[in-house]
């Protein structure tokens, strides 16, 4: 979906200006979209690599934040099916603004339930490999 505004732009509009007819298109618009698997995929991986590793003495540790990856499962769905681009280098920032306001409870709500059990199911799909390839017995008897 081409990108129109940011966080801010749509929350302040999303609050104030924003007729009934805008919101029905927008719904209408969210539902239609379709992600590719690749694109999916690499937004999965993009997940796992922020959110299960922390850099400690210039090196990246395995370590699991399961807050920070529901944070960035959320704020990639708003960016991937609205019009709303994310700056993730500001993710708590925008995560807070689109939850406070009900704007990711809405963009969330009109994204196709398909389009979000395959998201979730490959975001799930990503992380067990990751553990599995790399972190348990298994892998390392694999390398």
């Amino acid at each position: 979906m081409e990108k129109k505004y940011t966080v801010k732009e749509f929350v302040d509009k999303f609050e104030n200006n924003f007729a009934d007819s805008e919101l029905n298109i927008y719904k209408e618009e969210i539902g239609k979209v379709y992600i590719s698997l690749a694109e999916k995929t690499a937004r999965a991986k993009m997940i796992v690599d922020s959110s299960y590793y922390v850099k400690k003495d210039g090196k990246s540790e395995f370590y699991m934040n399961t807050p920070a990856n529901y944070m960035l499962s959320c704020l990639n769905i708003v960016d991937m099916y609205s019009p709303i681009s994310i700056d993730f280098k500001n993710s708590l920032e925008e995560f807070d603004l689109l939850s406070e306001s009900g704007v990711m409870a809405y963009i969330i709500s009109c994204v196709s339930e398909k389009e979000l059990s395959e998201f979730k199911m490959i975001c799930d799909a990503v992380g067990d490999d990751e553990v599995r390839n790399y972190h348990e017995i298994y892998g390392f008897a694999e390398r």
